[in-house]
């Protein structure tokens, strides 16, 4: 990611994204609430009331009033740049997880990318795990927005089949039936996960745990495999999938109970995660409890988020290559939604300070 581009913050690329919609005529004379603003784009109300007041302060929008929404004061684009408009691109990410830079990046790139040839994108948070069947969910979603194509950010693996009986799709990460076929563009979780693992073996480590936070059986049973690849010894302590422990756990006090079992039987000397909220609660559990990091416990997350080098130490991570994964997003559109087949990504690391050969064996 370019620097000039990691000192933006989400505010003002949100800001920018709502003056792109009113170039091309989403809205004429007034602008949704903060509200409405904020579940459209998938941003918490606050980041969203930061960038209304940027476009006010720009002239493009007027003072806010409690209870009216803003009035338009920039002008549109010429009449003729509206035919894009027809072509609605509606990005679907989960709704409850938080969306870092990285990632609100990728969909702003994504919806330039669209706005260039077919019209606006839409950003839209949906709660995949509560719908077996989302079949029902799509069509009230295409029609209520008008979309003429999806991009599936992170889903679950029935997702995308419904999607593509009723759209063009493209998944941009998550799981994935091999039969399906679509245009698919995501790192290999499993070849991620056996490259850290890998490292950490090489320095030293046996006692190496990774938590999945997952309810998906398939994608579990694929990372337990990462563990017993290219080598044939036995674990130090009980079975594989031990070290591959699969929680449904989402509070923070939870994770406290589980970190405290894992490491009473295991006694891991590494960890390896794929979700920055599990990071900081386990830097949170090893401060509470004195383990130094990497002294008694090597660190890797299989994710990257420009925030947590602010941690002490910092974490070394692994980061999605954004510039490949808009290359494949952008030869979909150029091949006019028609599928394109999957493109894997290898992680990019990113160094850190949090791993060390283990003090003892």
């Amino acid at each position: 990611m370019g620097e000039g581009i990691e000192r933006r913050t989400i505010a003002s690329q949100l800001a920018e994204s709502i003056y792109r919609e009113i170039e091309i005529g989403t809205w004429v004379d007034r602008i949704p609430g903060k509200r409405t603003l904020a579940k459209r784009f998938g941003v918490n109300i606050k980041t969203c009331a930061s960038a209304l007041e940027l476009l006010e302060r720009r002239g493009c929008i007027g003072k806010g009033q409690a209870g009216r929404e803003r009035a338009i004061l920039m002008r549109r684009k010429p009449a003729g740049r509206k035919a894009k408009s027809s072509r609605t691109l509606l990005i679907l990410h989960q709704a409850d997880a938080a969306l870092n830079l990285e990632d609100v990046q990728l969909f702003r790139k994504m919806g330039e990318i669209w706005s260039k040839s077919h019209g606006n994108a839409l950003w839209v948070g949906v709660d995949y795990p509560r719908y077996r069947r989302p079949g029902p969910f799509l069509d009230k979603l295409i029609q209520r927005h008008s979309a003429s194509a999806i991009m599936l950010h992170m889903c679950w693996r029935n997702w995308c089949p419904e999607a593509l009986k009723r759209v063009p799709t493209y998944q941009a990460g998550g799981a994935r039936e091999n039969e399906i076929e679509g245009s698919f563009g995501a790192s290999r979780l499993s070849d991620d996960s056996l490259r850290a693992i890998k490292h950490l073996r090489q320095i030293g480590h046996r006692r190496i745990l990774m938590p999945s936070l997952t309810f998906d059986e398939p994608l579990w049973r694929t990372l337990c495999a990462s563990f017993s690849i290219d080598w044939d010894e036995r674990p130090p302590v009980g079975t594989w999938e031990d070290y591959c422990p699969r929680f449904v756990e989402t509070h923070p006090d939870g994770w406290e109970v589980i970190w405290r079992r894992s490491f009473a039987s295991l006694k891991p000397t590494a960890v390896v995660l794929r979700d920055d909220s599990l990071l900081l609660s386990l830097y949170s559990y090893c401060f509470a409890n004195g383990l130094r990091i990497p002294r008694d416990l090597s660190v890797i997350l299989l994710d990257h988020d420009k925030l947590l080098e602010y941690l002490r130490p910092r974490p070394t991570m692994m980061r999605y290559p954004i510039k490949a994964a808009l290359a494949h997003f952008q030869a979909w559109v150029d091949n006019d939604l028609r599928p394109i087949g999957r493109k894997n990504f290898e992680l990019e690391w990113v160094g850190g300070d949090s791993v060390a050969p283990p003090r003892h064996g």
